[in-house]
């Protein structure tokens, strides 16, 4: 299961980066999506549809050119898929984004029960938010 589970997770991952529109289909009903980025103060976002109605369009938002997320490490142990990875891209503002990531997923089945993003969050605020 564990490689179906990593399978899963680098799609997902993919659609996060390529076609946002996407990554609810990946999702269980109750999924949850948490930044746990304290600096951004965004989220968490609970159940499938607020990851569609309200995370999706944040993202396509701030990164209209994708997120060229590059895998970097995925490790998988039972229902739980680490994945380290980085992106590399132009952001909404004009300004160049390389962020570093941790995600930790929890599937229930063959979908995403919980997703954990880790962030540089200074990073982010600092390249991200205006002024």
């Amino acid at each position: 299961m564990s490689s179906r589970n990593k399978d899963i997770a680098v799609q997902f991952l993919a659609a996060l980066d390529r076609d946002p529109d996407r990554m609810p289909g990946f999702l269980s009903d109750n999924a949850e999506y948490h930044l746990i980025a304290q600096l951004l103060n965004v989220g968490p976002f609970i159940g499938k549809n607020a990851i569609a109605t309200q995370f999706v369009p944040m993202v396509k938002n701030l990164f209209p050119n994708h997120l060229n997320i590059e895998i970097d490490n995925v490790i998988a142990e039972g229902n739980h898929v680490a994945v380290e990875c980085h992106s590399n891209t132009i952001c909404a503002n004009g300004r160049k984004y390389a962020n570093l990531y941790h995600f930790l997923l929890e599937f229930e089945g063959d979908r995403i029960r919980s997703v954990k993003e880790y962030n540089d969050s200074q990073y982010a605020k600092e390249t991200l938010m205006p002024g």
